[in-house]
């Protein structure tokens, strides 16, 4: 792989400090260029990570087509041959989380190098902390030649301005402005720059976002005034009816500043006549978390975020990253078990200061005083949507770093930091990438910290990891929190919005996380109501509650087993269908064996189409349930667009529907199941679906059937609604 000397190239980090041309700035970025020499270039994201089970929104392509396991266009018998050749590697990497390619790259040299990994990072890791102190006295003539922002000078001293911007000129870093931003600030409102980074918005949402200009984002005086008064008295009035509630939030917001990361205490008067009118506070108020009361500051409420428009949106790991590490490691040849350890950044967006402290005083109730309190916070408050991007710059330089030259395959999810490794490495790539973020000056909670391990819990989901794969699970604290929410629900039969959507939040990730879109049906009266705005305690939300009871505590662990290199095993094919002149039908092929069931359903065929195909996907897995082998993956194929919608997000927005979506994803639980859709003339189950084979009208076209020697099983139907029979019309 051929580099460019640090002589001719263009320096844009450190030409935006003035240190280009600086001898000590120029040998640094050479010593730091030779570390990440052979690694892949940071590549921005086209689409975002594909994630979870059965997500739509991930198997769609950039220009937002449709990503299909089998071209289009097919017969039922070129289908046939086509599914054949599927195999495990063909369909798991679609399951789990899209690993970077620098983290490839980590993941590969680890495995190399083996027991040797351990020196080589030690070795590399000196290096830098010699680069570091070289670098010094270029930060500190930066800071002396150019002018610091108020609010960087209180939060950001402790950055390695030069290393940063050195990082960047290395690594040949899209985002040329990271370091000078801890500088002047980052801005939080109003056009944000596109960085070079992170996912473009496609063109039809950027069009939704909103124009702006200086009329929008900063009101007139008058204006300002009026909201900020407004605001102040709306802070006094709510916060008299949530006293326990605001006192957490005094607690919170005094250590805050206790720490350096929040301005003192100001009064409405004082606050206006700082920013003159400029101001535009966001309300900090309590929201209870199970035991807990977190500070929100919003950012909605203020309408900052109605002039903030944003090029470019980021793509977050899932909780399955280290499925997908450990497979490129199993990829690889390793054959053990891969460890991972977790972090936090210390005080995280705290750390990254804002460049329009305007938009980002705080203002909450001060049940003491019974009057409102407003502060300045130097920092990115995260009830701004633009403090997500800003807050993730410097967090995708050091993670590619930690990558691509310390050779430790890591990831963040806002600021958590997980951390993969292999047994030889014993935790070295833990504390080799806290040392880069320490260096950069973001080091990590020690608090927070969990040691290298094969049994690790992130984002709330915990994960097991063998040389066989990786199983994962909801961590107890976060089922217990949420079942002692439902409990609480049930016992009073009353519901706030609040309640639902904290509810609705956690009961939508415990499901979604571990078993794809399980669980989105009984979840549908939750987002009826958040739709609404109506917090009625229903009847069909007493069902969904007791049904989530009954269901969380009996979640299996959700499995990723590895995909061999070699002779691995075909997957395991279902294809379904349905007619409303007859009934439905399905088709079974395991290897060379081929099963089929054809049910004339007359009693049902009042039903819409899409319904009925939905009955046909489900009744597949109560006929061969007998005959699924327990360690294969299934493609199961789908014809119509609107019952794979609904099995694939596993979601229906009528009752009756998302009862029969629910329990067919109940149906699989201890299964890996990818849903596909096909067009309709290569669906090979369109045609036990269509007649009896007894039926000589259809001899000819159940021809393929026998071809294949398929056998006839008899057909069993899931649990029907009663709604499904007494309404002509609907579903």
């Amino acid at each position: 792989m051929t580099t460019t000397s640090t002589a001719t190239c263009d320096l844009r980090a450190g030409a935006t400090l003035g240190v280009d041309d600086n001898d000590v700035y120029r040998s640094a970025v050479g010593k730091l260029r030779a570390l990440v020499a052979s690694a892949p270039r940071y590549q921005r994201p086209e689409r975002s990570s594909i994630g979870r089970l059965g997500d739509l929104r991930a198997r769609r392509s950039a220009d937002g087509t449709l990503v299909m396991l089998i071209e289009r266009g097919l017969t039922k018998s070129q289908h046939i041959a086509r599914s054949a050749l599927l195999t495990k590697s063909s369909v798991i990497p679609s399951m789990v989380d899209a690993i970077r390619p620098e983290t490839c790259y980590a993941m590969a040299r680890t495995v190399a190098l083996g027991a040797n990994i351990r020196a080589e990072r030690d070795n590399r890791l000196k290096e830098l902390t010699r680069i570091k102190k070289l670098l010094a006295p270029v930060t500190a003539d930066i800071r002396e030649r150019i002018p610091v922002f108020w609010t960087a000078q209180r939060v950001a001293s402790g950055m390695h301005i030069a290393l940063l911007a050195a990082m960047a000129d290395a690594t040949a870093w899209p985002d040329a402005k990271v370091a000078y931003a801890f500088l002047e600030g980052f801005q939080c409102a109003g056009d944000i720059s596109d960085s070079g980074l992170f996912r473009c918005y496609p063109p039809d949402e950027l069009a939704a976002q909103p124009g702006v200009n200086a009329e929008r984002l900063w009101r007139t005086a008058l204006d300002e005034r009026w909201y900020t008064r407004r605001l102040a008295d709306s802070v006094v009035r709510r916060g008299r009816s949530a006293t326990e509630e605001a006192n957490v939030v005094v607690a919170k917001t005094d250590e805050e500043a206790a720490s350096g990361w929040l301005g003192p205490k100001m009064t409405t008067t004082a606050a206006m006549a700082k920013y003159r009118g400029r101001l535009r506070p966001l309300r900090r108020f309590g929201i209870a978390q199970g035991s807990k009361v977190r500070a929100i500051d919003d950012g909605k409420d203020s309408g900052t975020n109605d002039v903030t428009r944003m090029y470019e949106t980021i793509s977050l790991p899932s909780y399955t990253w280290i499925a997908g590490v450990a497979q490129s490691a199993h990829d690889s040849g390793y054959r053990g078990a891969i460890t991972s350890g977790t972090d936090d950044v210390e005080a995280a967006y705290r750390k990254v200061p804002t460049k329009q402290p305007e938009a980002t005083v705080i203002c909450y109730y001060e049940p003491a005083t019974d009057a409102a309190v407003f502060r300045d916070t130097y920092g990115l408050p995260m009830g701004l949507k633009a403090s997500v991007i800003q807050f993730n710059r410097p967090m995708a330089l050091m993670t590619y770093f930690a990558n691509a030259a310390m050779l430790c395959p890591a990831t963040h999810y806002y600021d958590d930091v997980n951390i993969a490794d292999t047994a030889e490495g014993k935790g070295t790539a833990q504390r080799t990438t806290d040392a880069v973020f320490k260096a950069c000056g973001m080091g990590f909670k020690s608090a927070k910290h969990s040691g290298a391990s094969t049994s690790q819990n992130f984002l709330g989901v915990h994960a097991d990891v063998t040389s066989q794969g990786v199983t994962f699970s909801a961590t107890p604290g976060r089922l217990e929190a949420t079942l002692d929410i439902i409990a609480a629900i049930r016992a009073r039969r009353t519901i706030t919005v609040m309640d639902i959507q904290v509810l609705e939040g956690k009961t939508r990730f415990l499901l979604e996380a571990t078993h794809g879109r399980l669980g989105r049906a009984p979840l549908s009266p939750l987002r009826a109501a958040i739709s609404s705005g109506e917090c009625r305690y229903t009847e069909a939300l007493d069902i969904s509650l007791r049904y989530l009871q009954e269901l969380l505590p009996t979640l299996p662990p959700k499995a990723h087993v590895f995909v061999g290199n070699e002779g691995e095993a075909r997957v395991v094919r279902i294809y379904a269908d349905a007619s409303t002149s007859y009934g439905v039908g399905g088709v079974l092929l395991v290897g060379e064996l081929t099963w089929y069931f054809s049910l004339a359903v007359p009693e049902l065929l009042h039903l819409r189409i899409e319904v009925l195909e939905l009955l046909a996907a489900a009744a597949a897995y109560y006929t061969f349930a007998h005959l699924l082998p327990p360690d294969r993956v299934i493609v199961h194929f789908i014809d119509s667009q609107v019952a794979f919608a609904w099995v694939a997000k596993g979601y229906a927005s009528q009752l009756h529907v998302a009862d029969i979506v629910n329990q067919l994803h109940l149906d699989h639980l201890h299964r890996q199941v990818w849903f596909e859709w096909l067009d309709s003339d290569a669906n090979i189950a369109d045609i036990p679906s269509r007649g009896d084979p007894e039926d000589p009208a259809l001899a000819g076209d159940y021809a393929i059937l026998r071809e294949l020697g398929a056998t006839r099983i008899t057909a069993k139907l899931p649990p029907i609604p009663p709604s499904y029979y007494a309404a002509a019309a609907t579903p």
